[in-house]
C-alpha cells in the first residue's frame, strides 16, 4: 500500500518532501519487517526438525536451487543471445537482494 501511495504523491509537486520521505521510510519498515518474519519462520521451522529432517530439507533446497539456476541460465543465455544480437553487448546476470536467508521462498 505504501508503494502505491508513493507513486500517487511523488508526481504532485505540492506534496511536501517530508511526506514523501515518511512514505519511503514506511515502505522500508514494512520490507524489513517482512524479511524479519521470514527469518523468524525459518528458525521456528528448523527448531522442530530432527537432524535427519534438516539434512533432507537441505538436500531438497539444494536440488530446487540447482534446478532454478539451470532454468535461469538457459533463459538467460537465450535472452543474452537476443540482446547481444540487437545491441552487441551481453548483460550481467541479476541477483536477488532478498535471498540473504539462503532458503527457498514459497511461490
Amino acid at each position: 500500500m505504501a508503494e502505491r501511495e508513493l507513486r500517487a504523491i511523488i508526481p504532485d509537486e505540492k506534496t511536501a518532501l517530508s511526506v514523501i520521505e515518511a512514505k519511503l521510510k514506511e515502505g522500508e519498515a514494512l520490507e524489513a519487517n517482512l524479511r524479519f518474519m521470514r527469518i523468524k519462520a525459518k528458525r521456528a521451522l528448523l527448531a522442530v526438525l530432527t537432524p535427519e529432517q534438516r539434512d533432507k530439507l537441505k538436500a531438497i533446497r539444494g536440488q530446487m536451487r540447482d534446478s532454478h539456476r539451470a532454468r535461469m541460465l538457459s533463459q538467460g543465455f537465450e535472452q543474452a543471445d537476443d540482446e547481444e544480437t540487437a545491441e552487441g553487448v551481453t548483460p550481467a546476470p541479476e541477483t536477488d537482494p532478498h535471498d540473504s536467508e539462503g532458503g527457498v521462498r514459497p511461490g
